[in-house]
C-alpha cells in the first residue's frame, strides 16, 4: 500500500496532440466498436454503455470509465453519478489511448507527440508498461503509458 503522495507529471501542452483523426483511424474505431459490442466476454455493463455513448471503452476502474468515440474524443462515464464528461484531456485521455495500444495499435496517432527534451521514462524504461509477473503488464503511473517524460516529476518528499 501507498503512503507517500507521488506527484503526477503535467499533462503533455495541448500543441502536441492531434487535432484531428484520420480516415483510417475513424474506419478502425467503428470495426473495433463492432467487434466490441458483439463480444460476450467484455462486461455487459461495459457494452450497454458502449451502445448507449457510440464509443469504444479503452479503460475502466472503480471510479469511471473512459472510452473513445469515432471522432476520436474521449469520454469519461462517472460509475456514481452517471454522468458523462466530454472533456476528458490531460493525463487521463494519455492513460486511456495507452491502456489499449496493443490491442489497437492505430491509436498511437492520437497520443501527443515526444518533444526533443523528453526522457525516456526512469521507471518503466521508455516502454510505457511494467510487467508485473513476466505476462501480466501494467500502465507505468510516471508516464501515464507513454513512456516519455516531457519533464521529470519532482521527487518523492
Amino acid at each position: 500500500m501507498l503512503t507517500r503522495f507521488t506527484p503526477m507529471p503535467p499533462p503533455p501542452p495541448l500543441s502536441r496532440w492531434k487535432a484531428h483523426i484520420s480516415e483510417e483511424l475513424r474506419h478502425d474505431l467503428e470495426r473495433w466498436l463492432k467487434d466490441y459490442l458483439l463480444d460476450v466476454a467484455e462486461p455487459s455493463d461495459h457494452r450497454a454503455l458502449a451502445r448507449e455513448l457510440n464509443a469504444l471503452p479503452l479503460y475502466s476502474d472503480m471510479g469511471a470509465l473512459l472510452a473513445i468515440r469515432l471522432d476520436g474524443k474521449v469520454l469519461t462515464y462517472d460509475w456514481e453519478t452517471h454522468q458523462v464528461d466530454e472533456d476528458t484531456e490531460g493525463m487521463w485521455k494519455v492513460a486511456a489511448l495507452t491502456a489499449r495500444l496493443e490491442r489497437y495499435p492505430s491509436l498511437m496517432e492520437l497520443l501527443p507527440s515526444r518533444p526533443p527534451q523528453a526522457s525516456d521514462c526512469p521507471d518503466c524504461q521508455g516502454k510505457g508498461f511494467i510487467l508485473l509477473d513476466g505476462a501480466s503488464r501494467l500502465s507505468c503511473g510516471s508516464c501515464w503509458g507513454l513512456g516519455w517524460l516531457e519533464s521529470p516529476c519532482p521527487p518523492n518528499p
